[in-house]
């Protein structure tokens, strides 16, 4: 008999150090003759339409990142690697899923859950060199919790979890990151620790502030000195030299966007800018996508 995969929700897991665990959800649905698998992150869902299965072996191509799944299916589990290509070291994670468990995390604590909705001051790595101011937005339903922390350069993606007594419980998967969150609330301060993958852990902390906002975006965004205009000569797609000072780009407004397919900031971002280009005339106005890509060898 053909092994498949079961329809229906799957609790993965990826085993992180420490003896941390790491869950997301995937959900596998019929579609017509197909099997297709999506990954849930709160209101995110990534399909994944690049699969096989050879024997009991199943191999899940993510979506956009140079990442893939390798798992054996003995009924209702899974078990086998999660492995990030684009990284040379620390890349490959321990994956487990188990059918029919629609929890993304376990819930201990029986008592009313701490309240913690709101915007908060966050400091990871706090005194240190790699320390970093955040915003942490908080969205909280009883028990259940859906964040993100707000940067300068962006934000940590749709995370998923729970609070669990006075215990905060977050994380998500894409393809590329393999975030966890893991803190405890005092009634004054958040404290815990946060873990990408099996290769970064450090330390955060967050206080309520309902009023926190980011640096204004264009006082941190300027010419270096010496400089009055922006020039730029990158290589298309097609390996032709594409310049500032070309014909096509007189007299257009030019919006740059800096970018990388491997950051899910800028692909939201992409996906912005090529329908308000849709919008746009053409004539008077030009998009371009300055992208620092990994060099494959």
């Amino acid at each position: 008999m053909k092994t498949h995969i079961l329809i229906g929700f799957w609790r993965a897991i990826l085993n992180l150090p420490d003896g941390n665990q790491l869950p997301f959800m995937i959900e596998a649905k019929e579609k017509g003759t197909t099997t297709t698998i999506e990954i849930i992150n709160a209101s995110e869902r990534i399909l994944v339409d690049e699969y096989t299965i050879e024997g009991d072996s199943l191999f899940i191509k993510m979506p956009v990142f140079d990442s893939e799944i390798r798992a054996q299916i003995t009924s209702g589990n899974m078990s086998g690697s999660f492995i990030n290509h684009s990284r040379s070291t620390l890349n490959v994670i321990p994956f487990s899923a188990k059918y029919n468990v629609y929890d993304r995390f376990d819930v201990a604590n029986t008592k009313t859950p701490v309240n913690i909705n709101g915007r908060w001051q966050t400091i990871f790595s706090e005194g240190t060199a790699d320390s970093s101011d955040a915003i942490a937005i908080f969205e909280q339903n009883k028990n259940k919790l859906h964040a993100t922390f707000l940067t300068s350069t962006g934000d940590y993606r749709y995370l998923d979890g729970v609070v669990d007594g006075d215990s905060i419980k977050l994380s998500c998967f894409d393809g590329s990151h393999a975030f966890l969150f893991l803190a405890k609330y005092d009634g004054n301060i958040i404290e815990g620790k946060f873990l990408s993958g099996i290769h970064w852990a450090e330390p955060w902390n967050a206080v309520r502030n309902d009023t926190i906002e980011l640096p204004d975006a264009y006082a941190i965004t300027y010419m270096k000195p010496g400089y009055n205009k922006v020039e730029f000569a990158f290589p298309n797609t097609e390996g032709e030299m594409v310049k500032m000072s070309d014909k096509y780009f007189h007299n257009k407004i030019c919006i740059i966007q800096i970018m990388g397919t491997w950051c899910p900031n800028c692909m939201d971002e992409t996906k912005y800018l090529a329908e308000l280009y849709k919008k746009l005339n053409k004539s008077e106005v030009a998009i371009v996508g300055l992208a620092f890509e990994k060099v494959m060898k």
